[in-house]
Parts: C-alpha cells; sequence; structure tokens
C-alpha cells in the first residue's frame, strides 16, 4: 500500500454487528502526508452501505 500511495477502489464487506445486526460496510484507506514525504500513516474511512443496498434492491 506504502509503494501505491493510496487505496483507489473502496472495500465492500460485510460485518456482522451484535448490536445492529449484518451490515454492508466501504472502507477506504488514504495515506497521510505531503507530496515528496515518505509516510506511514493512513487514515480508513467507514461507510455503512446497508440502507443504501436495501433501497438499490
Amino acid at each position: 500500500m506504502l509503494a501505491q500511495e493510496q487505496q483507489l477502489e473502496p472495500i465492500v464487506d460485510t460485518i456482522d454487528n451484535p448490536a445492529r445486526g449484518r451490515r454492508v460496510i466501504s472502507a477506504r484507506r488514504v495515506q497521510i502526508g505531503g507530496a515528496g514525504e515518505e509516510s506511514h500513516m493512513f487514515v480508513t474511512m467507514v461507510e455503512d452501505r446497508t440502507d443504501k443496498m436495501k433501497a438499490a434492491a
């Protein structure tokens, strides 16, 4: 991932949440750091897409 610099496509997965049941999530990691800087830090953004998937079906 460090060689690629950032993840272009989100990872879509299904997880089991004990409180809310089965959820569809999308996760994307973005590298933090300025141009030309070597960075070892990423921010992971997770979006719950369960309702969007139900609406599309």
